[in-house]
């Protein structure tokens, strides 16, 4: 009886587990179709306001597009979207904290998205490192060509690979665990790193291949919402210039 007893809270343990991982995963997915969803109708709302500038002839600068459609503006929603359903699933009490870097043409590193317990900018928002910032845990995944998700399982490992960045150590300290995921574009360069973690224990799993699970099925997919915002930021951007453009050289031509 003690053994069937043992073997059935086990059972019932694995269950648990499972559950918890297919209801985030169930969650992510129907919040992709929101994603999805809203983005499309910034796009549109976008499309009114160009046809309107360019009918009226009346474009100043590309900062009347800010703010609807751009890249940074879905980074927030896509690192809220990650923050909310992990604290949702696993409680408040994970100190969760979910950021997005950008590695700009210059090779500036910034971060430039978050979400996390307070709804409070940390200190390294849009503070610039370069490149070759690898003392960080954040410089190095830029640098790794294989693009390969990194995570580590426990304090341990966290405090092996973190070198805290001045202003959060109190934050970075208490940090469990940890998911980087690098995005590598189709230039062969590693241009944006999705971060999340957490200060409660085993939140991913006890195991590295459980932590990795999560990011491979759960939180790598938003990083491919990321890639097309970010490409299609970049097109838009050129048009921006280009009709800018054009209306200096209009006017230029009739003075």
């Amino acid at each position: 009886m003690l053994i069937y007893n043992i073997i059935a809270e086990i059972l019932l343990s694995l269950e648990r587990k499972y559950l918890k991982y297919w209801d985030l995963l169930d969650e992510a997915y129907r919040d992709h179709s929101y994603l999805n969803s809203s983005t499309a109708t910034k796009l549109y709302r976008l499309n009114k306001i160009i046809t309107k500038h360019v009918k009226n002839k009346n474009i100043k600068d590309k900062s009347i597009f800010d703010k609807m459609a751009d890249f940074n503006t879905i980074s927030f929603d896509v690192c809220n979207s990650i923050y909310n359903i992990i604290v949702n699933k696993y409680g408040i009490d994970t100190e969760c904290e979910v950021t997005i870097y950008r590695c700009y043409n210059d090779g500036g590193i910034s971060m430039i998205a978050y979400a996390n317990k307070n709804e409070e900018p940390p200190l390294t928002y849009n503070r610039v490192y370069s490149r070759n910032a690898t003392q960080y845990l954040f410089g190095r995944l830029f640098k790794d060509k294989n693009a390969q998700i990194h995570v580590c399982i426990n304090k341990d490992e966290v405090k092996k690979d973190f070198k805290f960045l001045d202003g959060s150590e109190a934050r970075e300290n208490k940090v469990c665990q940890y998911i980087g995921i690098p995005l590598l574009t189709a230039r062969k360069r590693i241009e944006i790193l999705l971060q999340i973690d957490v200060s409660k224990p085993n939140v991913f799993g006890k195991k590295k291949d459980e932590v990795i699970k999560y990011a491979e099925n759960i939180f790598k997919p938003y990083l491919m919402l990321l890639n097309k915002a970010y490409e299609r930021d970049l097109i838009l951007d050129g048009y921006y210039e280009m009709i800018i453009k054009n209306k200096v050289m209009i006017i230029n031509e009739k003075q």
